[in-house]
């Protein structure tokens, strides 16, 4: 989470991993928005301090995935609400996928309504994975899965798929 340090994907001291990772086909997640709640580096600047929303676009991994094509990548916290970047992304390198963790617990449910349908009407429901990013508050666990079952415009195999089977997949 070199986001929360302040450092961009792109930044030269985080490449190396990038290349060891697809070197031994591991998966890498990569933190951008909304790392945190509302006002994170405010209520936790010894964590989330180094955060600034110009690092925050999800573009800066376009470098990261054209330079290692084979790398499995997937933008933690979905790249919200740099919607249109993340489609953008996506379109381009069909090995970036999407986590909504954080998003299905801390967003309004109109507004991940809208970040998921945005990423279904475009054709990307394959690529979308199911987390919450909980270590600290476990309460939100049972929200962040209510959320996704209340997107009511889910059919039955989409949920399945952001639930489970994408990432099994992935």
């Amino acid at each position: 989470s070199p986001f929360y340090a302040g450092m961009r994907a792109d930044n030269q001291t985080v490449m190396p991993y990038f290349a060891l990772a697809q070197d031994l086909n591991i998966p890498v997640g990569f933190h951008v928005f909304p790392g945190g709640p509302n006002g994170g580096m405010h209520f936790m600047p010894r964590m989330l301090g180094g955060m600034r929303a110009k690092n925050a676009g999800p573009l800066q991994l376009e470098e990261v995935l054209v330079k290692y094509p084979d790398l499995k990548l997937y933008i933690m916290h979905g790249g919200w609400p740099y919607i249109e970047d993340v489609k953008a992304l996506m379109y381009m390198h069909p090995n970036l996928y999407v986590d909504i963790a954080v998003l299905d617990w801390i967003l309004p449910q109109q507004e991940l309504n809208n970040y998921l349908k945005s990423l279904i009407d475009t054709g990307f429901g394959k690529r979308i994975l199911f987390g919450t990013d909980q270590m600290v508050w476990p309460e939100t666990i049972d929200d962040a899965i209510a959320s996704v079952n209340a997107a009511d415009f889910l059919t039955l195999e989409q949920k399945a798929d952001i639930f489970y089977n994408n990432a099994a997949r992935f």
